[in-house]
């Protein structure tokens, strides 16, 4: 969500409107774009404060570490190099700042109005800071991770697992059920992933959380290595558990890179270009590391004994 202070400085009443529409990655930007846009309409009094609520799409950039162009003509050459030295991760954290501000202010915009006499105008958002936390709560990863419970086989009872919340399950003590977890690379590049799972009791000290004797089992390992997942690709891998008590148990998920993959495009009759850019921007944002990726939510699992009929 986005919360906004508007302030009207005018001495009769404005009708303001926010609107926001819908991410598009192919970045379509045109009138029709924003019919299907969630709006806000208000009216400020003179001299008020009136604290405006929208709510935001999620947004994916694949490059959101891209160089800031400079609005300089005379700075336009082929490599800029910034003369304050600069942490590797202040410039990245300023980078993606930058970049994902940009694009949020092409999906919003706001306009007032003034109803007796029929001016009206547009709202400037350009005024708007990103945070480091406002970047992470707006921004989608470069990998998805999903998790979903399913009973082991078909019984006449069609209630053995019952899904209660986004990502909360209910099922029977002793019951067998397989726990799914899907992994999708969204990014531009393949990714080499090794996938770690860690059930642990909710709500309990991390000591006592994972001390799980008598109380949760699983057949299998869990920490295995998936294969590679090139652009746009899926892969799931599936663990069996059981509940051997009643209680509420959480399955957290991890990805992490084991290597770091280069994207094989390389058109034919096309020399390879020189590294120096590459050799530039390792400078400045520092050496490309292994990423790791984590379930923003955990899978619940609410094991309850059978009630005698």
């Amino acid at each position: 969500m986005l919360m906004l202070d508007l302030r009207n400085s005018w001495p009769n009443p404005l009708s303001i409107s926010l609107q926001v529409r819908p991410f598009s990655p192919e970045g379509v930007d045109t009138e029709e774009s924003w019919g299907n846009s969630y709006t806000v309409n208000e009216v400020i009094q003179p001299g008020h404060i009136n604290r405006i609520v929208v709510v935001l799409p999620k947004i994916y950039l694949s490059d959101p570490f891209a160089p800031i162009p400079s609005l300089n003509p005379a700075n336009q050459r082929q490599f800029v190099v910034s003369m304050g030295k600069i942490s590797p991760e202040l410039e990245r954290g300023n980078r993606e700042a930058f970049w994902y501000r940009h694009e949020l202010l092409k999906l919003t915009r706001g306009t007032w109005k003034e109803e007796s006499n029929g001016r009206h105008g547009e709202i400037e958002l350009r005024g708007m800071r990103f945070s480091p936390r406002m970047v992470e709560s707006i921004k989608l990863e470069d990998v998805l991770i999903e998790t979903h419970v399913e009973p082991d086989y078909q019984t006449n009872n069609a209630n053995s697992v019952r899904q209660i919340g986004r990502t909360k399950f209910e099922i029977h003590v002793d019951d067998f059920v397989t726990l799914t977890t899907k992994v999708f690379n969204r990014s531009p590049r393949p990714i080499s992933p090794i996938l770690r799972l860690q059930p642990y009791l909710a709500g309990l000290p991390h000591n006592v959380a994972l001390d799980l004797d008598k109380r949760f089992s699983w057949s299998g390992v869990l920490q295995r290595k998936l294969p590679v997942l090139q652009p746009g690709e899926t892969c799931e891998n599936e663990l069996g558990v059981v509940a051997l008590c009643s209680g509420i148990f959480e399955v957290g998920a991890t990805v992490e890179e084991a290597e770091i993959l280069e994207s094989e495009k390389v058109g034919q009759g096309n020399r390879a270009r020189s590294d120096t850019a590459t050799r530039l921007q390792a400078d400045i944002l520092g050496e490309q590391k292994l990423r790791v990726w984590h379930l923003k939510e955990p899978c619940t699992i609410d094991a309850k004994r059978r009630t005698s009929e």
